[in-house]
């Protein structure tokens, strides 16, 4: 009986580590780590170290940087990616609001 508990047991935690892969990103950063709940769910991006990103690493990362801004995180994130999120983000805020951004479109 001891061989069948041990093999539920791994089935229980294995299964378990899958589903948190396919739902959050655990990310790496100059202060610890992080975890944010992914945008789509999908078996990428699991374990990310941000310490040392360049500018076209977030390119290529476009969900875990929406991840990061609803978490309150946008400290994280070079300041010019911040930028194109808050441009799709703006138009649904109170006019007053786009005053940050000066150069985004007035509807």
């Amino acid at each position: 009986m001891g061989r069948l508990t041990g093999i539920i047991f791994g089935v229980l935690v294995g299964g378990g580590v899958v589903f948190f892969g396919f739902h959050y990103h655990v990310v790496r950063t100059g202060e610890g780590h992080l975890f944010v709940k992914k945008q789509e769910v999908a078996f990428t991006d699991v374990y990310v170290d941000i310490r040392n990103w360049s500018r076209a690493d977030w390119r290529s990362h476009k969900l875990l940087e929406q991840g990061l801004i609803k978490k309150g995180r946008a400290d994280l994130l070079p300041r010019q990616s911040i930028i194109g999120p808050l441009r799709e983000i703006l138009p649904h805020l109170d006019t007053s609001a786009r005053e940050v951004l000066p150069d985004v479109e007035r509807r």
